[in-house]
Parts: structure tokens; C-alpha cells; sequence
């Protein structure tokens, strides 16, 4: 609670009681105080219903700032300009992000498909003390409270000290490494389609680690 909403619950409930005082002849009390006691039940039950809704994980189509669809474009627009691109045979185009000297901006990895639209987002970083948020899961969590926030992945694969959790319905792969999270991509998951899962492999997260260290404590 902040000071000021202590300070209007204060004020709030002094008025209140000043009625009460002044009017306590005139006025059924008893009525106006179950009209407010039901009034703040019905609010009390619309604020736990949000907070309820809002915490459930939800399908994800962007990762900070860079959405699904987007164009090379936007993309820079966002970012700036990518340290380097990779073109693949089939089409599709990389932008890679390294990591700046101050280590406080994400190393990313942004494929654009044959239409020139953003179809995946990875994204990590060397520097947990920075906060990158997805689903209520960041950067340098404990993998257990990953579980207990999204439940157990569509699809688990480990490999050597790292593994990554594929979960289709939300569109979202998790990245760990000595059982805390350093990295996020963010695709239309398929089940059985290696292509949409060919970023979300450990070989792949791995590769990534390789060209950026990281430092997860």
C-alpha cells in the first residue's frame, strides 16, 4: 500500500465516521453499511478476479518490443541496425544483435521468413541483473519456479547443461542452464514440425552461448 492510498483510506474512513456521528438519528446506518459492504465485496471480487486473470500465461507474440509480423523496418526502427545478417537457402534472413559493451541490452536473434515478416524472436542475456520479462518468467529464475508458473513443457530436450522448453500453446521457448533461465524465443510453435522448432533446440541455444559468454549467477 502507498502513502497516498493510505492517505485516502484515512481521510475516507474518517468521513465516515463523522457522518455516522452527526446524522446517527436521522439516517438507518444499518442498511447504508450493508449497501457498502456488499458494494465492497463486489469490488473486492472484481480485483481478485483481474489479478487472476492477469497472472494466467497467456500466448505470446512479441518479446521486448519486437512482434510477430513485423517488418525488417520496424524492426530497426526498434533496434537499430543489426551487427550482422545471415541469409539461409530457404529464403529466410537472420538479424543478429550482440550484446553492447556496458552488457546491458539482450543479444537477439531475429529470422525474418521468405515474405520478409518476423516469424521468431530469441533473446538472452550475459548480465541477469537486467530484467527481461515473459509470461511472469525472467531472466536468472529458477527453473522449478518455471514449472510451477507454466506448468511442464509440450516438449523437453536436454542436451549436455542445457535445456529448453518448448510450450505450443504459448507460443514461447524457455532457455535454461544450471537449472535457471538465460534466454527466451518466441515462434509459432508446432508440434512435430521441426522447422518452427529448429531455433529451440539445445545445439541451437548452445550456439548462441557460444558466440555470446554468458554470466548467469
Amino acid at each position: 500500500m502507498t502513502i497516498g492510498t493510505a492517505i485516502f483510506l484515512s481521510t475516507l474512513l474518517i468521513f465516515i465516521a463523522a457522518m455516522y456521528y452527526l446524522t446517527r438519528d436521522k439516517v438507518k446506518w444499518k442498511k447504508v453499511i450493508l449497501v457498502l459492504a456488499s458494494v465492497a465485496g463486489l469490488l473486492a471480487a472484481g480485483v481478485a478476479g483481474y489479478t487472476y486473470y492477469k497472472n494466467i500465461p497467456k500466448k505470446i507474440n512479441s518479446l521486448d518490443g519486437i512482434a510477430l509480423g513485423q517488418t525488417s523496418n520496424q524492426v530497426t526502427l526498434l533496434k537499430g541496425e543489426p551487427n550482422s545478417v545471415k541469409d539461409s537457402g530457404d529464403g529466410k534472413r537472420t538479424y543478429v544483435y550482440s550484446f553492447d559493451d556496458s552488457a546491458v541490452t539482450p543479444a537477439y536473434r531475429v529470422r525474418f521468413n521468405s515474405l520478409g515478416n518476423v516469424d521468431l524472436i530469441a533473446a538472452f542475456y550475459n548480465n541477469p541483473a537486467n530484467w527481461l520479462e515473459v509470461n511472469g518468467i525472467w531472466i536468472g529464475m529458477n527453473y522449478e519456479n518455471v514449472l510451477k508458473r507454466l506448468g511442464e513443457a509440450d516438449e523437453i530436450e536436454k542436451e549436455g547443461e542445457i535445456t529448453t522448453c518448448d510450450y505450443f500453446s504459448l507460443n514461447m521457448s524457455v532457455w535454461v542452464k544450471d537449472a535457471k533461465v538465460f534466454g527466451f524465443v518466441v515462434t509459432e510453435l508446432k508440434k512435430n514440425d521441426l522447422t518452427s522448432r529448429e531455433m529451440t533446440t539445445p545445439s541451437s541455444a548452445a550456439a548462441l552461448l557460444s558466440a555470446h559468454p554468458l554470466h548467469v549467477s
